[in-house]
């Protein structure tokens, strides 16, 4: 594929920089969220904590593997 030049700046590596800010942005709100789980799960006992907090874990895995792979592939 052809790079589009535009006044001397190629498009692709923009936007594949603001593809892996976003992604970045994304891994960031995954960290909240398990934060976020840890005080909840602190005030509140219902009674299924280790699962809400495997899930916000397993969350947080996958949103930081997504940024690895794309620094890889882009």
């Amino acid at each position: 594929m052809e790079a589009i030049v535009l006044t001397g700046f190629d498009i692709w590596a923009i936007v594949k920089i603001l593809f892996l800010f976003a992604i970045a942005i994304y891994v960031v709100f995954a960290i909240v969220v398990v934060r976020q789980v840890g005080l909840m799960t602190k005030t509140l006992e219902v009674g299924f904590e280790i699962p809400i907090k495997f899930i916000a874990w397993l969350h947080l895995l996958f949103a930081l593997g997504t940024f690895v792979l794309a620094l890889l592939i882009l």
